[in-house]
């Protein structure tokens, strides 16, 4: 090897490399998503707050993230894509939680493997010993992704990974968490762990997810009125229902599914309930975002909240409500 060619294979390993954004990585590498809601690869102008979440939760300083999204947000898919990117990127053991151990291998199996098998750089790291119709996935370096009950005692013990995802938390018997979390102890300072659930019963189960939420920064997804600029929480104190759709006895609920609208709350402009209007109001260039409304209790502990407001026609939500 000639002194150039030295030279130019010690860059190649120096040089940051053109995919380190993971978010710029998985959207030219995602090119189908296994059952997902869109047609084609993963699109980052497509709910924003998760290319957010992938990028807050592969930062240096976040170690623990807690994901209370609403119905329909694109909490698992969050799951998945930092999964894929972890295992392309930054691979070690990873164990993956559900409320059973079918669902935990069918996650594994049906929505993680079909994801990996498009990514080269997970593709040719594959153990010659791994068998495509299990859940647990084996690597050349002997990295394993393990799928688990989070309902299961045993299956929350004698396991060492570097890795947790947590998925449909509220679901979860309380202590499962913490136990999950204690995974993570051989390889403490470089282990991650993220979950995600949708908001339940914060006395009962799946409380524990929530006292663990309350220990984060609290990030609230904002939105940018597209009629004024100004940066502001999606909340449902400023959703508008249409006068007359109200009367003695009920609501007219065809009217309210019409005529809802949201209002701004420093321009006081009713926002008219489209996907054109929320697409707007929820670009990351106009400075829609994750911002923290409270202090961690423990350093690295992260957490994002995304309202049902922010992908959801209004008028939809208000006749649920």
């Amino acid at each position: 090897m000639t002194g150039e060619e030295l030279f130019k294979e010690m860059l190649s390993v120096v040089r940051p490399s053109a995919m380190s954004d993971p978010v710029d990585y998985l959207r030219h590498n995602v090119k189908k998503i296994p059952a997902g809601v869109f047609d084609g690869g993963y699109n980052p102008k497509r709910w924003p707050w998760i290319a957010e979440a992938v990028r807050i939760f592969n930062q240096s300083t976040t170690s623990r993230m807690f994901m209370p999204w609403a119905i329909g947000c694109g909490k698992t898919l969050t799951l998945k894509l930092i999964a894929t990117y972890l295992m392309a990127n930054r691979r070690a053991s990873m164990a993956s939680y559900l409320d059973s151990q079918d669902k935990a291998k069918g996650f594994t199996r049906n929505e993680l493997r079909p994801l990996f098998e498009q990514v080269a750089d997970i593709r040719s790291q594959m153990s010659a010993d791994d068998n495509d119709k299990s859940g647990t996935l084996r690597f050349a370096d002997g990295s394993l992704i393990h799928n688990r009950s989070a309902s299961t005692e045993k299956h929350l013990q004698s396991l060492h990974v570097r890795y947790v995802l947590g998925s449909e938390c509220w679901q979860w018997p309380n202590g499962a968490i913490a136990m999950s979390m204690s995974r993570l102890k051989a390889a403490a300072f470089a282990s991650k762990a993220i979950y995600e659930s949708q908001p339940g019963d914060v006395e009962g189960q799946g409380s524990e997810f929530w006292k663990f939420y309350q220990m984060t920064d609290q990030r609230e997804w904002h939105m940018v009125c597209p009629a004024c600029n100004f940066p502001q929480q999606w909340q449902w104190d400023f959703i508008r229902y249409p006068e007359g759709a109200k009367f003695i006895d009920g609501w007219d609920l065809e009217q309210v599914q019409a005529g809802t609208t949201y209002e701004c709350c420093n321009c006081k402009t009713r926002l008219e309930d489209n996907d054109e209007v929320r697409t707007i109001a929820n670009e990351v260039e106009r400075g829609a975002g994750f911002r923290a409304t409270a202090k961690a209790e423990k350093a690295g502990y992260v957490g994002l909240h995304v309202n049902a407001l922010a992908s959801t026609s209004w008028g939809s939500l208000a006749v649920d409500m």
